[in-house]
């Protein structure tokens, strides 16, 4: 796959220089089955380094070894530099629709939403351990919606301001509307290594909305 220049019309005669895949925008489909492996050699064009997140995948721990690498953020992969390449290689974990991004480059206990923003990149908070149940209080004092993305886990919402959801589900992202605080539970299984969580509107994570942890034995 090719991480490449391009020029896309979104509008008749209006015309946008941007990144893609294989020169398009979103990048090509990739359709597998469950406990399908899947391979992709990432070839950077580019002329600033890069790296795919696969968004919503649990990277299986028993087809590799140290699988917080192929979570595609800086903290854990060297980035691709220009005209290098490296192979992603993960099987299948669950069925579902998912997507990929670059997560380089970014226009860059209780989470406070606007202490994050404030407080500057590449955070760190406390280890969690494998096993231990991780109860977390989602408080966003500021003005703006913040959707909260964990890397490599999937939680359910216990409460947001106060009421349980009508429906549990499993999500890997939230959003916490302002001047709100949600609930959220997750359970770190055995995939060791450093993940991170951050808002997914990009320019708030620029702004510094994003810290690492690690998954301790």
């Amino acid at each position: 796959m090719r991480r490449e220049r391009s020029i896309r019309e979104f509008a008749p005669g209006r015309k946008v220089r941007g990144f893609a895949y294989n020169g398009q925008v979103p990048g090509p489909l990739i359709e597998a089955e469950v406990g399908d492996e899947i391979e992709v050699n990432l070839r950077n064009n580019l002329f600033q380094a890069t790296t795919i997140h696969w968004h919503g995948i649990r990277v299986p721990a028993e087809r590799i070894r140290v699988p917080a690498e192929m979570d595609g953020t800086e903290a854990v992969q060297a980035p691709v530099e220009p005209g290098e390449t490296f192979v992603y290689r993960f099987v299948v974990p669950d069925a579902g629709t998912h997507w990929y991004h670059a997560h380089t480059n970014e226009p860059t206990r209780t989470i406070s939403l606007k202490a994050l923003m404030h407080e500057g990149h590449h955070q760190r908070v406390d280890p969690v351990r494998v096993g231990e149940l991780q109860v977390r209080e989602l408080v966003n004092e500021t003005g703006q919606d913040h959707p909260f993305h964990l890397h490599g886990f999937f939680f359910q919402v216990l409460q947001e301001n106060g009421r349980a959801p009508t429906d549990l589900a499993w999500k890997d992202t939230v959003n916490v509307p302002r001047k709100t605080q949600s609930r959220i539970a997750w359970l770190p299984d055995d995939r060791t290594g450093e993940w991170m969580y951050h808002c997914h509107v990009l320019v708030h994570h620029a702004m510094g909305m994003m810290a690492h942890f690690a998954v301790v034995p």
